[in-house]
């Protein structure tokens, strides 16, 4: 249990924590992905998020940037989200079927274990 006498930013950064020792670990490459968001990871602050129509909201940036894409927290929602770095901020692209991800509740690993649980 998270406790609730800490600040947002610990609980998210107690939260991730929490999400990458339950990460799956049994192939390498699963090892080498847990590793090196581990290498990423920064204390979560605050960024401003564009969604589609241009809402945005405020979220929390949980690994550095690679320059391409970052992952967000949405504390109102309750789940992680994929962003695109651009020339106005990050975008969310949690929808883009393309990357096979949805903006439903759910782990920063989630997804990884979904399909290999498919296979």
């Amino acid at each position: 249990m998270i406790d609730p006498d800490l600040s947002l930013a610990d609980r998210i950064a107690d939260l991730v924590a929490a999400e990458a020792l339950d990460a799956p670990r049994t192939r390498a490459a699963d090892r080498a992905m847990v590793t090196a968001f581990e290498e990423a990871l920064v204390h979560p602050f605050e960024t401003t998020v564009t969604f589609s129509g241009g809402i945005t909201q405020r979220c929390w940036t949980v690994p550095r940037s690679d320059g391409a894409y970052r992952v967000v927290y949405l504390p109102r929602a309750g789940y992680f989200s994929l962003c695109a770095e651009s020339d106005f901020g990050p975008l969310c692209v949690a929808g883009v079927i393309a990357l096979g991800l949805c903006p439903r509740p759910r782990g920063i690993f989630s997804q990884k274990k979904r399909l290999t649980e498919e296979r």
